[in-house]
């Protein structure tokens, strides 16, 4: 280790060993190594990606006006979520609307439902489509690695 800094303020210095503090007569214990943004974001990361289960896009927006301004990884993550779950929400409702129409048009006049048969599924694939992507990027959060949905409207940029 390196001799105190002669007459020097109190403060953090930088010795053989890493930073250490110096109290103005002796020597400190070692700063704890800085901790990177992909490692103490995983948690809300994964949260961001999962929200749609406990709250729509209530969830990553929340977290990207909180925790976002703080930590780049989360606010990646809550920025591509929130993004994600918006455009899925206007698809949802838009498949709706769609199966709504189809479900009266169809008993209006007799014969098998149509938008059971077409439009039901389709809302149903559209559902399944979205939570892979949700899980993938809860997963790809979870291991610290960035992630872009393949279908989403950017709404959030920055």
């Amino acid at each position: 280790m390196s001799s105190t800094p002669g007459g020097a303020p109190p403060g953090w210095y930088p010795t053989d060993d890493g930073w250490r503090w110096w109290d103005g007569y002796a020597w400190g214990l070692l700063a704890p190594p800085p901790v990177p943004e992909e490692e103490s974001g995983k948690t809300l990361g994964v949260l961001c990606h999962l929200g749609i289960l406990f709250g729509g896009f209530i969830v990553p927006l929340v977290i990207y006006l909180t925790e976002g301004k703080r930590n780049g990884f989360v606010r990646d993550h809550s920025r591509e979520a929130l993004n994600f779950q918006i455009t899925f929400s206007i698809v949802w409702i838009v498949a709706f609307a769609l199966f709504f129409v189809t479900f009266i048009a169809s008993a209006a006049r007799t014969g098998p439902p149509v938008a059971f048969f077409l439009v039901f599924p389709l809302s149903f694939l559209i559902w399944a489509l979205a939570l892979a992507c949700e899980i993938t990027g809860a997963v790809r959060a979870g291991q610290g690695r960035r992630y872009r949905y393949p279908v989403s409207i950017r709404f959030v940029r920055n």
